[in-house]
């Protein structure tokens, strides 16, 4: 909660259309999505932090590396 704190950009634009896939398959399971999960609107590959509620198990967000 420290606005002097950032987060750096992932590693490549696969890397942030991945995010954007685990994102909307756990939306599409059932997950609710509580903040985050959007690609930023801005250069570079950045992908805020994302949290969900209600998790499947079956979601692919929680067997997958998403970095």
């Amino acid at each position: 909660m420290d606005p002097d704190a950032q987060m750096g950009p992932v590693a490549d634009h696969r890397r942030v259309d991945a995010l954007e896939a685990l994102t909307a398959g756990a939306e599409a399971k059932g997950a609710r999505l509580l903040c985050g999960g959007k690609r930023l609107n801005r250069e570079g590959y950045f992908f805020p932090p994302t949290v969900f509620a209600d998790l499947p198990d079956e979601a692919d967000v929680l067997k997958t590396e998403p970095f």
